[in-house]
């Protein structure tokens, strides 16, 4: 059983910790430093924990980024080094959910978001090559294999709106969807091999 933005989720077993783990750390604690950005973060020390009582063996760092960027997700694995045996099994899960992979160039001369694109160690979104992600310390930290994973606007916000109610954004529905199901056979998948 877990809880997410205060109602509770029935848990289907240690896969779904993998995909939870940060919603619930972000949820039930108040770190006020973003731990991607500092060595030594309470965030970390909270995950170092997590990762030896419930013995977890991949780490799914989940972020968000913003449509300007024209592609849905961006997967960060220090250039296949957090993940070097998952990253295979990552790739082919996102293109066998109608993701396909594009180089940064190729997304530069998108003239829209085309969230059903992927780049593969963008130079912003690289998992930890300049700077101390989660991803960075779960491979480096903690020993277990991590990947960093972006997801745009559109395929995590289903709208926003105003404190006086009006409505700024939509997200896409049919992304929305994709993503999820997306993200939840890529669980069960790196579940089997860990």
């Amino acid at each position: 059983m877990g809880v997410s933005g205060g109602r509770r989720i029935n848990s289907p077993g240690p896969s779904l910790r993998l995909c939870i783990f940060k919603a619930h750390v972000c949820t039930r604690t108040a770190f006020h430093q973003d731990p991607n950005h500092e060595s030594e973060a309470p965030y970390k020390e909270f995950l170092r924990r997590i990762v030896q009582q419930h013995d977890i063996r991949f780490v799914l760092d989940l972020h968000g980024m913003s449509d300007r960027h024209r592609f849905g997700l961006a997967l960060g694995t220090m250039n296949g080094r957090s993940c070097p045996d998952h990253e295979p099994i990552i790739l082919q899960t996102l293109q066998a959910h109608s993701f396909h992979p594009s180089t940064k160039a190729e997304v530069h001369t998108f003239d829209r978001l085309r969230w059903d694109h992927f780049v593969l160690n963008h130079s912003r979104f690289t998992g930890g090559l300049y700077n101390h992600t989660v991803t960075k310390f779960a491979v480096e930290e903690l020993g277990i294999p991590a990947v960093q994973i972006e997801l745009c606007s559109s395929l995590r916000v289903v709208q926003s709106i105003t404190t006086d109610g009006r409505l700024v954004f939509v997200g896409d529905e049919s992304g929305i969807e994709t993503a999820v199901r997306t993200l939840i056979t890529l669980v069960q998948r790196l579940a089997a091999l860990v």
